[in-house]
């Protein structure tokens, strides 16, 4: 029962971004996260439709809870030329080797980490049709900055999706998130503030949306380890099957083709919902903006 923006950074690690290195050595990332996956893959797809997109950039690689970096990887496989950005060198290797392992090599681009005014200028002008970002925004010390590399590193437009300001979210981080929050930029949640950064970046608003409402609250943790402590013989690691335990990598991998029914199953409440409840308990919401000049549809 988890969603997957948010999360703390591991101790010493010196770069931004949830937790990562416990995935690969436990690929158990919680329904939450496996749920969110499917929604965040369908948008991407819409979303590189609509824009006409034929090469993506999905920069930063951080931001979803979980196992790091397999976002745009459907994407590839079907086509699309895909790069990576992260400003963690580990972290970046162990995407590549995933990569690798599912049967995709994708490009790979190292940047500075913090980001200064020049961050821009560390991938050429234009290089793809589209960029994309999830859940990382807030974690930059100045989103602005983020912001117009994107715009610049791209031909068409950007796909941004932030955690949207939902009661429960605003709940988590007043509590058991509270650490989280200090390191966070929370004003870019704002949609007004994000607006007035992409207008700065010389984006102009095309789609919006939310997204990501499963039949459970997003807790940022998996159901497994949230219970562990009220019901520890629930977790208990013979019991580590079944219901405990989701990951999107056997469906990658192509050992679960069963697994895209079961959580479109869980859907009825994002899609039977009216606007205003999806809206008020979404997990995310989404922004797709286009650079001034650009008239977004295929066939251009």
């Amino acid at each position: 029962m988890k969603s997957g923006s948010g999360g703390f950074p591991e101790r010493g690690a010196g770069y931004p971004g949830p937790p990562w290195r416990g995935f690969l050595a436990d690929p158990d990332e919680g329904l939450g996260s496996v749920y969110e996956r499917f929604a965040l893959w369908s948008l991407l797809e819409r979303s590189v439709r609509f824009l006409g997109a034929r090469s993506l950039l999905h920069a930063p690689l951080f931001g979803m809870t979980g196992i790091p970096g397999l976002e745009t990887l459907p994407l590839a496989r079907g086509g699309l030329r895909v790069g990576l950005v992260d400003v963690d060198p580990e972290r970046l290797e162990a995407v590549r080797g995933l990569w690798l392992e599912l049967g995709m090599e994708p490009e790979t681009f190292l940047l500075p980490w913090p980001p200064s005014s020049g961050w821009a200028d560390s991938l050429p002008a234009g290089g793809y049709d589209m960029a994309f970002s999830f859940a990382s925004l807030w974690w930059f010390p100045e989103p602005r900055v983020a912001l117009e590399a994107l715009a610049r590193w791209t031909r068409l437009g950007v796909l941004i999706c932030l955690p949207n300001p939902s009661p429960f979210l605003r709940l988590r981080l007043a509590t058991w998130g509270r650490r989280e929050s200090r390191l966070l930029r929370l004003e870019v949640l704002d949609r007004e503030v994000f607006l007035g950064l992409a207008r700065e970046a010389r984006l102009i608003l095309v789609r919006e949306g939310f997204f990501d409402l499963p039949p459970f609250p997003d807790t940022a943790l998996p159901l497994r380890r949230l219970v562990s402590g009220v019901l520890p013989r629930l977790a208990h690691p013979a019991r580590r099957s079944g219901f405990w335990r989701w990951s999107a990598l056997p469906y990658l991998r192509g050992e679960n083709p069963g697994l895209e029914r079961v959580v479109r199953g869980l859907s009825f409440l994002e899609m039977r919902s009216p606007a205003a409840l999806v809206r008020l308990l979404a997990h995310h919401r989404y922004f797709l903006l286009a650079k001034a000049g650009v008239v977004p549809g295929p066939g251009r």
